[in-house]
């Protein structure tokens, strides 16, 4: 007996590295069986008192201990889900396993007793694989859910508002920033249109200009949002329409928003105080003051309000005092550099009476009157430039913690494709310094194939101005290869940074591998099965040649009759398997062609068919295998006994055949212009076997049946077309 347990690699599964298998099974010969080819690397684990709170890679279970344990091994499942938790029946009888619908959605596999170690080897090692690419599958999607985490805690914990809109403005998602820039909370938000809560005078400009968005086109707007308080905020937001990839129609609005309420007031600031230079020129600007050439202030203005000295105090002052002891020098330097030159400028921090230093923007100029010369000076207070720029500096700071604590690699190229920006992780992952990157183009920094793999992309960027996604291998070293997911897309608007495109490439190369892996594993599944079913088909027809070689050994008609009749069945059976294993899908059947099959062996083997017409017309449809035999069982008897008593009383005849498919129920009609049923038949009292098997199969498929003379016998049955799982749909 050839067991092949020695050189089976097994996987290793639990912690303890080697799969646990828990045997359930009360019949002695069938544990011996099991264990026999067992290699001592697997840990086999026995119960014979139940598998509540057990721990195991793969359960073997009889039918006794099945129906003492299927609610622990529900409840098992149930708990495992969504990690794949396999069980194997043993079972000496397959109708049994028919008709026990909790055995057909409980088993994941079935192995009919007596079976030869090989075969349950296989099933077994089958099983093992699948219980260990769900382990590993379930581990990615933590590490992917991880990620996902990780992403939504940079949204959630932003100060700018994200924001998810139907095309119209619906709000379909909202970050917590909400409360904080406009009062409401995401759930008070939740269902709302982001158009109602605008100002009346900026809401109807914007509801314009959302009809001409464009898929993938960032927008930026400028408009005044009211606040849960009914005041008005100033906000800018900025969307990235999202459109359908077949149609380009918008199917939703990505926004992020933040307020600008201190940048409006500041820009505000600044026109104002250019109107009133602008009107002023001639004599007052924001904080003027003129001086003699003998160091002496002749004339100011808003001194008391910008620096809070007064009128009398200033009459006093020598100019040098408006500015701290350090910064004298350089003052002295400028006012000497106007009166030379002409003009001087600087940014120099002027002391106020109270001690603190203010920054100014003051830009001088000379001339003279009369035989006098004179300096005015032109000042402008630099206090909210200054915390503007804090404020944005703030802001690059963030932007940089957010691009360079993300694992995917970031990068930007101008039009020449030198490197203007790379995150931390692209340095990392190709261990270089960022001189060694910026400035530089991708064949300088990493070499011609390198180059050559990511320079087509590129120019799709810059020749439409369009976002393209890729996957693509890109070499990190001469001796590892990664596969990367990419997108990459034109930057707009952005200072600094015109004409140029980011790339966003994320690592996916042990995922591609598991897929990889699955496929290959699916494929050995499929393969196995179809030499399943042609194995049946192949044994079948041997069953159905030795009927034949009974039926020529006996001369008893009726015998012969019977055997015939079997033998046609059989070969039905088979044909449903010889359809399966030449099929792409090995649990459906293009059921029309295989009628077709089926009837013209009907033809073949019915006495006197050559004066009989045989017609068939169907829809094209499949049928789940489950269906389809016990449908074409039953149209081979129907068929059958129409050829063998239909027409003893006439030289020739019809029978006409349809299948039709109608709102997931399948039609099928028979009839023949013969004789008819006799006008005293009565189905309960004909005991034939073709009767009794219609009826049977009527009763499986859960059909609606029709029976009835019309010019002859007319049969017609309805059902609902169903994909009934278990052991047998790719068994049978």
């Amino acid at each position: 007996m050839d067991t092949m347990g020695s050189t089976y690699n097994y996987p290793e599964l639990s912690t303890e590295g080697q799969p646990v298998l828990l045997l359930s099974v009360h019949n002695t010969q069938d544990l011996k069986l099991i264990k026999q080819f067992l290699p001592d690397s697997m840990a086999i684990e026995t119960s014979s008192n139940g598998i509540a709170n057990r721990d195991f890679d793969l359960c073997i279970m009889d039918h006794p201990s099945f129906e003492a344990n299927k609610q622990s091994l529900q409840e098992l499942k149930d708990t495992a889900a969504p990690i794949f938790l396999p069980f194997l029946l043993l079972s000496p009888n397959k109708k049994a396993i028919r008709n026990n619908a909790t055995m057909l959605e409980l088993a994941d596999d079935v192995v009919y007793i007596p079976a030869s170690p090989k075969l349950l080897q296989s099933r077994i090692s089958l099983l093992l694989k699948q219980r260990e690419y769900s382990l590993k599958l379930e581990e990615k999607n933590r590490e992917l859910a991880e990620e996902k985490r990780k992403y939504q805690l940079i949204t959630e914990n932003s100060t700018d508002m994200i924001s998810r809109h139907t095309p119209d403005g619906t709000y379909l998602y909202v970050s917590p920033a909400s409360k904080e820039l406009t009062g409401y909370t995401p759930e008070e938000l939740m269902g709302q249109n982001a158009l109602d809560n605008m100002h009346p005078e900026d809401s109807e400009r914007l509801r314009e200009e959302v009809r001409s968005f464009e898929d993938n086109k960032i927008e930026r707007w400028e408009f005044r949002k009211k606040t849960k308080e009914s005041d008005y905020k100033w906000v800018e937001s900025v969307m990235r329409p999202i459109g359908d990839k077949e149609t380009g129609k918008i199917i939703e609005i990505q926004a992020s928003t933040r307020d600008i309420s201190e940048r409006k007031d500041f820009e505000k600031k600044l026109r104002e105080e250019k109107e009133f230079i602008d009107k002023s020129i001639q004599s007052l600007p924001e904080l003027f003051y003129l001086i003699d050439e003998d160091l002496n202030i002749v004339k100011w203005n808003n001194i008391d309000r910008e620096l809070g000295y007064s009128d009398e105090e200033v009459e006093q002052m020598h100019p040098l005092e408006f500015y701290h002891k350090e910064d004298r020098e350089f003052a002295i330097s400028k006012l000497i550099e106007a009166s030379i030159t002409g003009s001087a400028e600087a940014e120099m921090q002027m002391l106020a009476k109270s001690g603190e230093l203010i920054p100014y923007y003051v830009k001088a100029k000379s001339f003279s009157r009369g035989d006098k010369d004179y300096i005015v000076g032109f000042c402008m207070n630099l206090s909210a430039i200054k915390e503007a720029q804090y404020e944005l500096e703030q802001q690059r700071q963030l932007l940089d913690a957010v691009i360079n604590q993300t694992k995917s690699l970031v990068y930007v190229k101008d039009k020449d494709r030198k490197y203007q920006l790379v995150n931390e992780s692209y340095l990392r992952i190709f261990d270089l310094s960022r001189e060694e990157v910026i400035g530089k183009t991708s064949e300088e920094v990493h070499g011609q194939t390198f180059a050559e793999k990511v320079e087509p992309y590129d120019s799709i960027v810059f020749e439409t101005d369009e976002m393209v996604e890729l996957q693509e291998e890109l070499p990190i070293n001469k001796y590892e290869t990664r596969v990367y997911h990419t997108i990459k897309y034109p930057l707009k608007e952005i200072y600094g940074f015109e004409n140029c495109l980011c790339g966003i490439s994320t690592d996916v190369t042990d995922r591609i591998k598991y897929e990889q892996q699955l496929k290959v594993s699916l494929s050995e599944k499929e393969t196995l099965l179809q030499e399943i079913h042609h194995r049946v088909k192949n044994n079948l027809a041997v069953v159905s040649g030795m009927m034949e070689l009974q039926t020529l050994s006996t001369e008893n008609k009726e015998v012969k009759r019977l055997l015939s009749a079997s033998k046609n069945r059989i070969k039905t059976m088979a044909l449903i398997h010889e359809k399966l294993y030449q099929s792409q899908s090995l649990s459906q059947i293009e059921f029309g062609s295989y009628v077709k099959d089926l009837l013209d062996n009907v033809r073949q083997v019915s006495v006197n068919s050559e004066d009989i017409e045989l017609n068939l017309e169907f829809d094209s449809f499949n049928l789940n295998v489950n269906q389809a035999v016990p449908c074409a069982l039953m149209i081979n008897e129907v068929v059958s006994n129409a050829f063998e008593h239909a027409f003893s009383d006439k030289k020739n005849g019809c029978i006409s055949v349809s299948l039709e498919e109608q709102d997931n129920t399948i039609l099928i009609r028979i009839k023949d212009n013969g004789s008819g049923l006799p006008d005293d038949f009565s189905e309960k009292k004909n005991n034939s076997m073709g009767f009794a098997i219609i009826d049977t199969l009527i009763t499986q498929l859960e059909a609606d049946k029709e029976m009835k003379n019309d010019d002859g016998f007319s049969f017609a049955i309805s059902f609902e077309k169903q994909e009934v799982k278990g052991s047998s749909s790719t068994l049978v």
